[in-house]
């Protein structure tokens, strides 16, 4: 699957294909979306829109409205930051994510996720591979039990991040006071950059993390969809090339941190 909040990107040709996409929702998506709709075409059903991690009070509205536009549009398909955000779709018949930041972890919080009805969810960024492996035998344990409540259930899709930029920190404090946009760095020369977005300020390391090397363990361990997320980064021609590269797992490419799969962050 492909995340991205530029519509630039996704209007114009990429040079691999993605099984589904999430766009991030912000005024500058929702302005194209007839475009997407219609580039997208039959394949409308793939797009996921997913809300913010962060909503002020005085935002709900303006989401409400978006979220409004996009069902007109024909999108039944969400992604939610946050289990409180469920309350945008109570009574709807919709197709509803979980977003990496719910921080499922465990089976525990995966069958609580089911439980809610999501259509799928996304495991914790921060998990690594053993944890990994121990919540996908435990969730497949309990959904082969018998049960009754099962019954009216279905099994939640499973997905991991694989590629990308995470904001290290998401604030609501605006950062065009002081450092929107800078590059920072830090004591171990690692460079980072604060973007100030619709209500909130993150930041996010230059380099991206890639766990695309592992793409057939991640499968076989019995993951779902795996995500490609580009939001927040600067995409040309150059990264979109080298994205595809390490999608099809080409020699000779330049490593990147693992984040915390091999079991220690990076």
């Amino acid at each position: 699957w492909l995340r991205t909040d530029s519509a630039e990107l996704i209007l114009g040709t990429l040079p691999f294909n993605a099984d589904r996409y999430i766009f991030n929702i912000n005024k500058k998506m929702l302005s194209h979306v007839g475009q997407i709709k219609n580039h997208l075409g039959r394949n409308m059903r793939s797009a996921i829109w997913a809300l913010p991690p962060v909503l002020h009070d005085a935002s709900v509205r303006g989401v409400e409205k978006q979220i409004a536009i996009l069902k007109k549009s024909g999108f039944r398909a969400f992604q939610i930051a946050h289990l409180s955000q469920l309350a945008f779709f109570i009574g709807e018949r919709l197709h509803i994510y979980g977003d990496y930041t719910l921080n499922l972890l465990n089976s525990q919080s995966i069958n609580l996720a089911a439980e809610i009805d999501l259509k799928g969810a996304q495991l914790s960024i921060e998990i690594d591979k053993r944890s990994l492996q121990n919540t996908l035998n435990e969730y497949r344990k309990h959904w082969s039990a018998p049960s009754q409540n099962k019954a009216k259930m279905q099994r939640l899709q499973l997905g991991l991040t694989v590629y990308g930029a995470p904001p290290l920190f998401t604030s609501r404090i605006s950062a065009d006071s002081f450092s929107q946009n800078r590059i920072l760095v830090s004591p171990k020369n690692e460079q980072f950059y604060v973007e100030s977005l619709e209500g909130y300020t993150q930041t996010r390391s230059k380099k991206p993390f890639s766990l695309l090397p592992y793409k057939q363990e991640l499968q076989q361990l019995g993951l779902d969809y795996l995500v490609v997320d580009l939001s927040g980064m600067r995409i040309g021609k150059k990264e979109l090339t080298d994205i595809k590269d390490r999608i099809q797992n080409k020699k000779k490419l330049y490593k990147l941190p693992t984040f915390n799969y091999l079991g220690a962050l990076e």
